[in-house]
C-alpha cells in the first residue's frame, strides 16, 4: 500500500477518532491541511496544532501550513509567513498565479475491506 492511501486511512480514523464517532459539532475546529516537509506529502489533521506540528505517523515535528489552489485543484506549502510579508506575489499559486486559500476540499476516503 503506498504512502498517500496510508495517510489518507490515518487521517479518516483520526477524524472519526475526534469527531465523537460522526456526531457532529458545531464547535469542533475545521481540517486543517499541513505539508510534511520530510516527506513532502498533504496530511490533514484536526485540531489546528503550532507548526511545526508533530507528524502522527513518523513523530516528528515536520508539519508545516499547506494552501489550496482552487484553478490547480491541488494543496501546497504555504509560503513562509517573512515571505508572503515581503515577496510580492507569494501568496499565489506559482503555476497559474491565482491566489492561494488556506482552505479547501478534504479527500475522501474509500475503506475497501
Amino acid at each position: 500500500m503506498n504512502k498517500f492511501i496510508i495517510n489518507l486511512l490515518f487521517t479518516a480514523l483520526c477524524l472519526f477518532a475526534v469527531s465523537g464517532c460522526g456526531d457532529a459539532q458545531s464547535d469542533q475546529p475545521a481540517n486543517v491541511a499541513y505539508y510534511d516537509r520530510e516527506t513532502k506529502e498533504i496530511m490533514f489533521i484536526v485540531p489546528q496544532q503550532e507548526t511545526p506540528a508533530v507528524n502522527p505517523l513518523t513523530g516528528t515535528k515536520t508539519l508545516f501550513p499547506a494552501t489550496y489552489c482552487d484553478q490547480c485543484k491541488e494543496w501546497q506549502p504555504a509560503p513562509e509567513l517573512e515571505q508572503l510579508q515581503h515577496t510580492p506575489g507569494a501568496g499565489t499559486c506559482p503555476h497559474c498565479k491565482q491566489p492561494l486559500a488556506i482552505t479547501g476540499p478534504i479527500p475522501e476516503i474509500e475503506i475497501v475491506n
